[in-house]
């Protein structure tokens, strides 16, 4: 003899019910738990990031001669002097670079210290968006501004996507390191 099992229509709807709110309860905790895996593996992405720009922002100097001067949290180069700080560069005879504040005796290499920077004789500037020429360039840090300064027969000139000036002085507000 078979025996059949029959089962009441609630029964079944009642399973079925289980059945997909289970399915969705899964779905859910799998989601969270991608979205959280996923949040700490963006962090870790940015933080190595942001150590990767630290590292390519960081202030990298050549001259002929340099005199660092802690007592003023300067530093002053002259001859050929080549400054890169990411994908800014700038050359000019001499150079002197002002610093927040000096830790034990020692001027950093972080832009974010920089104060003021006074670039004299054949200054030349370039970054990503700006081209800049003159005798005498000052960048103030916490104005963010770089005044340059020429003379009549050879005017300060300033070339980005919108402007080419050529002129006495130009101040360009917006400017960092």
């Amino acid at each position: 003899m078979k025996s059949e099992m029959v089962m009441h229509p609630e029964l079944n709807r009642n399973r079925f019910w289980s059945g997909i709110l289970t399915f969705f309860f899964i779905a859910t905790v799998l989601a969270v738990a991608f979205c959280f895996d996923f949040s700490s593996a963006t962090a870790a992405a940015q933080d190595k990031s942001t150590s990767a720009e630290q590292k390519t922002k960081a202030i990298k100097i050549s001259a002929d001669k340099s005199e660092i001067n802690p007592s003023e949290s300067s530093m002053e180069y002259s001859g050929n002097v080549n400054i890169s700080v990411g994908p800014t560069v700038i050359t000019a005879d001499n150079v002197q670079i002002f610093f927040k504040k000096a830790t034990d005796s020692k001027l950093s290499q972080d832009p974010e210290s920089v104060k003021k920077v006074i670039a004299d004789g054949n200054v030349r500037i370039v970054t990503e968006n700006l081209t800049a020429t003159c005798r005498e360039a000052v960048y103030d840090a916490e104005a963010k501004t770089l005044v340059l300064s020429g003379t009549e027969e050879t005017p300060a000139t300033l070339v980005t996507d919108k402007v080419d000036s050529s002129c006495k002085k130009i101040i360009y507000k917006g400017f960092t390191l």
